[in-house]
């Protein structure tokens, strides 16, 4: 990044000049990256912002209160024996889940936009979290993620493990039936896992590209060729951060240390899930200049 001189001093150390917020040039292909490196860039990006994590847990904070509040009311409403309380209880959880999806896809959104911030080296205010713009699209991708992805894994359910189901109950639990159920099941295990992670970026695609509810999913699943490996690993190394942040959370005491470490985890998955989208893309990610 050039310097800038006061002309009026010219005994002024040179200035650096002020962020730009175009993106940075991009490259004429895909460029290689690494969960590693990723995870890496993320570390790095969050700590040298650290206010930047209370985004990630105002995000966590603003979704809890409905799905919290309606599993209570399934629970105390089922704690009373009656099965009409009972069903009321499930459909009130059930309506819960539903209304929540808006503030999940708004939330989302936010974070995925902070994320590309980071990415591109500037400093996201907590405002930025709110932003609407691109709400509609957003929620209507979150929308065919969750009911489009429990139609077509309920067809795939039926299709690959009805069969083997049906036949065990037929048989009382014959040898035959599991020898059809078993692999069903492992069929659908793994191509529930290979689609998942082949559409891993689809925020990221909704968001860093500005595609619709459906090319968002068609964005990432082409971006992911040949990706599969690096995208399941990165799901697992966050995975292995969400334990460690709840343990080392919990190690404060009272669950304090919990206000820090989930959103930082959450931060870091983001980040990195962002840069390896960005690398396919042909753009760079890039660290914050310090003040």
């Amino acid at each position: 990044m050039p310097d800038t001189f006061d002309s009026e001093n010219p005994f002024r150390p040179p200035q650096p000049a002020p962020e730009s917020d175009a993106a940075a040039p991009r490259a004429d292909g895909p460029l290689e990256w690494s969960p590693f490196e990723a995870f890496s860039f993320a570390w790095r990006a969050l700590t040298a912002q650290p206010l930047v994590v209370v985004a990630f847990l105002v995000a966590i904070l603003v979704q809890l209160p409905i799905p919290t509040l309606s599993f209570v009311a399934q629970t105390a409403l089922g704690a009373t024996g009656d099965s009409e309380y009972e069903t009321l209880g499930i459909v009130l959880n059930l309506m819960g889940s539903v209304l929540n999806i808006p503030l999940a896809a708004w939330m989302m959104l936010g974070q995925t936009r902070i994320a590309l911030d980071l990415c591109r080296g500037k400093r996201p205010p907590l405002g930025r979290l709110f932003e609407t713009s691109r709400f509609v699209p957003a929620l209507l991708a979150q929308l065919v993620a969750q009911f489009g992805g429990m139609l077509i894994a309920g067809a795939a359910l039926l299709v690959l493990v009805g069969p083997g189901a049906a036949l065990l109950a037929i048989t009382e639990g014959g040898a035959v039936g599991y020898l059809v159920l078993i692999p069903g099941v492992l069929i659908f295990t793994v191509l529930c896992i290979y689609f998942a992670v082949r559409i891993a970026w689809w925020f990221q695609a909704l968001v860093y590209a500005e595609t619709g509810p459906i090319d968002c999913f068609v964005l990432a699943f082409k971006q992911s060729s040949g990706q599969f490996g690096w995208l399941f690993l990165t799901y697992l190394i966050t995975f292995a951060a969400s334990i460690a942040a709840f343990f080392l959370g919990c190690c404060p005491g009272l669950f304090i240390g919990l206000l820090f470490t989930v959103p930082f985890a959450v931060g870091l998955s983001m980040v990195a899930l962002m840069y390896g989208f960005m690398h396919r893309s042909g753009e760079l990610p890039r660290l914050s200049t310090p003040e």
